[in-house]
């Protein structure tokens, strides 16, 4: 159909080469927000863990606050996670505190969906009169190379 300019038609329509610009632009679109979620869902589970370590470290320092015995005796001195269960039934101080080793430890190495910490393990040292109840894991970090699992701590210094 021509209209009243002569050799003109009248488009009545998207080429292909339109639809194709308009899709490949929408996909770029679509695989950004894809990657800008991906990263945002690997910093919430670091986020969670981070929470956690700290809930841990706080828990283990409300532990030897409450057993100043043991505290005073050093069986809070060196607390690895390792530590083994102590199986008595009633506990002296320095028995409590190689229970509450054990216990804690057992909530941090614990699977990730039952509130633990990959690859989590705790530790107590005393340097000096100050205690450093540290909480370590695995989490995702960003890389050159995209992403790699790194190691993270939390640390808590506490006096007591």
């Amino acid at each position: 159909m021509y209209n009243n300019e002569v050799g003109r038609r009248e488009q009545k329509g998207s080429s292909l080469i339109e639809i194709l610009v308009a899709v490949f632009i929408l996909a770029a679109g679509l695989l950004g927000l894809a990657s800008v979620q991906m990263l945002s869902l690997k910093n919430i589970n670091n986020a969670q863990f981070h929470t956690l370590a700290t809930t841990y470290a706080y828990d283990m320092g409300e532990r030897m606050r409450s057993n100043q015995e043991a505290v005073s005796l050093g069986s809070y001195d060196n607390i690895l996670s390792t530590v083994a269960d102590p199986s008595c039934s009633t506990c002296s101080a320095a028995q409590m505190a190689q229970l509450d080793g054990f216990q804690w430890n057992e909530l941090i190495q614990s699977a990730v969906n039952q509130g633990g910490l990959p690859e989590g393990q705790g530790t107590v040292t005393k340097v000096g009169s100050v205690f450093n109840i540290t909480v370590s894991w695995k989490e995702q970090q960003r890389s050159d190379s995209g992403g790699d699992i790194g190691d993270a701590s939390f640390t808590l210094t506490i006096q007591i």
